[in-house]
């Protein structure tokens, strides 16, 4: 009886210790889930505010390299000519972040709500996770004839004849 009465003892102790022991994983995971969440938030956070003040150097810090790209591109081009008076009219901008869905560990997409004097706008900022860091990943739709202006211009595509080459009669 004496035996019995041990071994279930012990049985019942193990059981509470793996029963302790699958709590602590779970509990692990669930303080680890929260880190990255906080993480990602912040990054998105960042990137959002940063954009929401056209303060594209910083929003660059919280990016992809190709949306940075696509970011300096905007704002070397259209938003030299965007009407001034119309963004300080649209500031200061408040966004919200209202959720983030994982679609796997290392992209997400976050929704968030931004409120500006002018407008209310309900959005999805796609996030990618690369070397362990969260980034802002947007793909920037750029006109192809802004691109080859911005980017793929070069002198030697300047016609010859403009250069002096080819028909003097022009040229001169």
């Amino acid at each position: 009886m004496q035996t019995l009465a041990l071994f279930l003892y012990v049985l019942l102790s193990m059981r509470y210790c793996v029963a302790s022991f699958f709590l602590l994983i779970l509990v692990h995971s669930f303080w680890g889930c929260s880190s990255q969440d906080k993480k990602l938030r912040g990054v998105a956070q960042h990137y959002l505010d940063a954009t929401s003040r056209y303060d594209v150097p910083d929003a660059c810090r919280y990016c992809t390299e190709e949306t940075a790209d696509g970011l300096r591109m905007l704002d070397t081009t259209i938003m030299r000519i965007v009407d001034s008076d119309y963004i300080k009219r649209n500031m200061p901008a408040k966004v919200k972040i209202n959720g983030v869905d994982m679609v796997n560990d290392s992209m997400a997409v976050v929704s968030y709500h931004k409120h500006t004097p002018i407008s209310d706008f309900d959005g999805e900022l796609n996030m990618v996770q690369r070397n362990g860091r969260w980034m802002a990943n947007v793909k920037i739709n750029i006109p192809s004839f802004m691109k080859q202006s911005h980017v793929e211009y070069k002198y030697d595509s300047v016609p010859k004849l403009m250069k002096g080459e080819g028909d003097d009669s022009i040229a001169q």
